[in-house]
């Protein structure tokens, strides 16, 4: 699991080596109250914050934390208040620039807080139409993360409460709840959204970091037991490679994880195959959209497209300086072009999946079937669709039989390009140009 989420760009192994630089120097302050601990606590959640906003929540129990420790010291207040603002300090900093280049840029300060959908397993889509989801569901996914990817918190947690209750020891109880608190975030976030695929395997790492941390701070406490501490520990982590083995080969709500797990032990390039949930794996769609538009598609801003949706087809162009993007111009003026495209661009690049949250694909949701008033598709691969910006493009209606469907523009040659190609296959699999 770290070598598939550090090898494919996604954000845990960052967020991960942040989270266990935060714990570390937060336990390093409680155990020897030097403030430099403390300062490199307050920025190393800064920056785990801005890989994962629920880190929040996080951020403010440490502070309450370091707040309730030294009183419990017998700290004067000058102290406490110094000590939690040298924490707060730079995740203040962090979060008000955040906010404030989201106001500049994208015209939404705090939008940054609802994005549950970028954050479900990418063969989850379809779970949220699912009516309702009931808490034992969720509390059924929680426990096969728990018992898949982080088993060592099984024994970790109550070994920390008890830990806290022989001793009085207060980083003891913390740790748990460090490791308890992670667990409802991801379950209250899934059942608040009612969609089961926002509990995906990446979740589970923070518990894993922390339930780790938690059984070193259980050795560290009983000198005596310190042998017996660590057998049972490496054994837990021994197991865990099993048990995480087989929750990437089998748990519902996946990134891809079963698809690596079968390279690894086949030794077989897994492009084009289907992965759990019928997701399929590789780049050729990207790498065919991409290869469509550098041999037709020529001009500077040529091509409106959500680059949070295709950014993989920009990637592979090489050629940024094509795409009208949100990151170029910013939303306010790129949702003006979404709007009335006519004059603006040439051609709109959208997912042909409506779940995935492509702006375009919402704003013009006939545009796959060709019945959008002023848009005539050019080419499509298994998940991308780019089409032609005519006359009536913006309009509210569809088209009324003006624009040619696929098969038309390949037989009269309509179209200014070559003939609508469409690269999808019959059962969803890319198949070529």
């Amino acid at each position: 699991m770290w070598v598939f989420y550090a090898g494919n760009g996604m954000s845990e192994a960052l967020y991960s080596a942040f989270l266990a630089f935060s714990l570390y120097t937060f336990v390093s302050w409680y155990a020897t109250t030097e403030p430099r601990y403390l300062i490199g606590s307050g920025f190393g959640i800064a920056f785990l914050i801005l890989t994962r906003y629920a880190f929040i929540i996080w951020a403010v129990l440490l502070g309450i934390l370091i707040g309730v420790a030294l009183v419990r010291r017998r700290a004067s207040r000058i102290e406490v208040e110094s000590s939690v603002v040298a924490f707060a300090a730079p995740v203040v900093y962090a979060l008000a620039l955040w906010i404030l280049f989201n106001a500049l840029i994208v015209g939404e300060p705090l939008g940054w807080l609802n994005q549950s959908t970028s954050d479900q397993a990418v063969n989850a889509s379809g779970t949220i139409d699912q009516s309702s989801v009931a808490f034992n569901e969720v509390s059924q996914r929680l426990l096969a993360l728990n018992v898949g990817i982080f088993p060592l918190a099984l024994v970790a947690v109550p070994a920390l409460v008890a830990t806290f209750l022989v001793q009085r020891n207060d980083m003891a109880l913390w740790l748990a709840s460090f490791i308890v608190l992670g667990i409802v975030i991801i379950g209250v976030h899934a059942y608040a959204a009612q969609n089961e695929g926002l509990l995906t395997l990446r979740d589970a790492m923070p518990m894993f970091v922390a339930a780790l941390i938690g059984a070193a701070w259980v050795y560290r406490s009983f000198e005596t037991f310190r042998p017996v501490i660590w057998a049972v520990t490496l054994a837990l982590l021994v197991i865990n490679l099993f048990t995480a083995w087989r929750a990437m080969d089998t748990y519902p709500f996946q990134s891809l994880e079963q698809a690596f797990t079968r390279a690894i032990s086949t030794g077989d390039s897994q492009e084009g195959e289907s992965s759990r949930g019928g997701f399929r794996v590789g780049i050729g769609p990207e790498a065919q959209m991409a290869e469509y538009i550098k041999d037709n598609v020529e001009g500077k801003n040529a091509i409106l497209t959500d680059n949070a949706q295709t950014f993989a087809v920009i990637l592979l162009t090489g050629r940024p300086q094509q795409f009208f993007d949100r990151i170029d111009v910013g939303d306010s003026a790129w949702n003006d072009a979404l709007t009335s495209p006519r004059g603006e661009v040439e051609y709109l690049l959208m997912n042909r999946n409506p779940q995935t949250g492509d702006l375009i694909t919402a704003r013009y949701p006939n545009a796959d079937a060709g019945t959008e008033e002023g848009l005539t598709v050019v080419f499509r691969t298994d998940r991308y669709l780019l089409v032609r910006v005519g006359a009536g493009a913006g309009g509210s209606g569809s088209a009324s039989g003006g624009e040619a469907t696929a098969s038309e523009s390949t037989a009269t040659g309509a179209s200014a390009l070559p003939g609508i190609q469409d690269t999808s296959g019959a059962e969803g699999v890319s198949t070529g140009p």
